[in-house]
Order: structure tokens, then sequence, then C-alpha cells
């Protein structure tokens, strides 16, 4: 009896090469070799994360989430971090990605995502700048009065898409972790 099978190659997030489905080949009873793969290249975003004010930001994280096509394929996700200078390069596969762009919370730049970004091809010089920061200050209190130490509090806002079959999303714009006084300070930006 033999088994028809598939693959998937999951490409590590920092490598330069395609992840893969191999579908539809054979497999004996005994098992098999299967014969090598050749893996294409992945596409490089290559850029800059600057902030409001034209400088660079380090240290950033820059996540991109697959979007579905179609024919309901996701591409792969991916991360890559800015270097000191605020630059970053970012293997992707081809499709369609929501970028979050995640700087450290130390930085004074907010969260901000780039949504739906198409991807059918490298591309070099792109420059994610970051919006102005509005700050949301706060204090979190446990029954006796005294600040509630250690809570994470996260900023949200809730994006309609398909127009009147809207369905909400919730995006996550900023985070925070009260202080021992139970203060805390989440920066957003503008969509």
């Amino acid at each position: 009896m033999s088994d028809r099978s598939s693959l998937r190659i999951d490409s590590p997030a920092k490598s330069p090469y395609l992840s893969q489905v191999i579908s539809d080949y054979e497999l004996g009873p005994q098992g098999g070799v299967v014969a090598p793969f050749r893996l294409g290249r992945r596409h490089a975003l290559s850029g800059t994360v600057i902030a409001a004010d034209g400088k660079p930001v380090p240290d950033v994280t820059i996540q991109a989430e697959g979007i579905a096509d179609e024919g309901g394929r996701v591409p792969g996700s991916t991360s890559s971090t800015s270097t000191t200078d605020g630059a970053f390069v970012l293997y992707v596969d081809p499709g369609t990605y929501n970028i979050e762009v995640q700087p450290h919370p130390t930085s004074g730049v907010p969260r901000f995502t780039i949504l739906g970004r198409e991807v059918q091809s490298s591309e070099e010089g792109l420059e994610f700048q970051a919006p102005p920061a509005t700050v949301i200050d706060g204090e979190i209190r446990v029954p006796d009065g005294h600040g509630a130490d250690g809570f994470t509090v996260r900023a949200y806002s809730s994006l309609s898409s398909n127009g009147d079959n809207a369905t909400a999303v919730a995006l996550l714009r900023g985070t925070a972790l009260s202080d021992e006084n139970g203060r805390f300070r989440i920066l957003i930006g503008d969509l």
C-alpha cells in the first residue's frame, strides 16, 4: 500500500530561502527517501525605522504576519530587529502582510502597524516612519487604594474590514507595565 502525502518546509525567520509546500508525493509502505528540494529565494525588504522626527530608531522588532490570499494560502510569518542605526532586513515569501513595528518600550516611539503590504519583489531603501506619539497615562489601584504593581495594560483599536460585511479586528496599539505605584504610560500612534 502506498500513501500520497505532502511536506511543508518552513524557513527560519532570518533565512533568505523560501518556505515551500511539496504536495502529492508517494510514500511507500517502508517509508522512503524524498528527493532533495531546491528552495527559491525569499524577497528581502531592507530599510530604516525612523521616528516622527526623522531620527533612526534602534532595537525595533519588525514582525511580518502573512494574510491569506484568495486561495486561502497564508505566507509564512517572519521577524527582524533593527540595528543601532535603525537599519533592518526582513526576508519574506511573496504575499500580503501586516507589518508590526514594535520599538523598545523606552524609545519614546509608539508601536505601529503597516496594514496589507503586498510583497512581490525585493525592496531596498524603505523607510518605516513612526507616527507622532499620543500618550495615555493612568493608574491601577487595588481595593485598599494601593498601587497595583506589575500589571500589563494594552491599548487596542477596533478596525473593520470588508465594507458592509464588516468584521471587527482588534489591533494592538501599545502596551505598558504598571510600576510599584500602579502608574503606567502607553504611547500610541495615529493609524
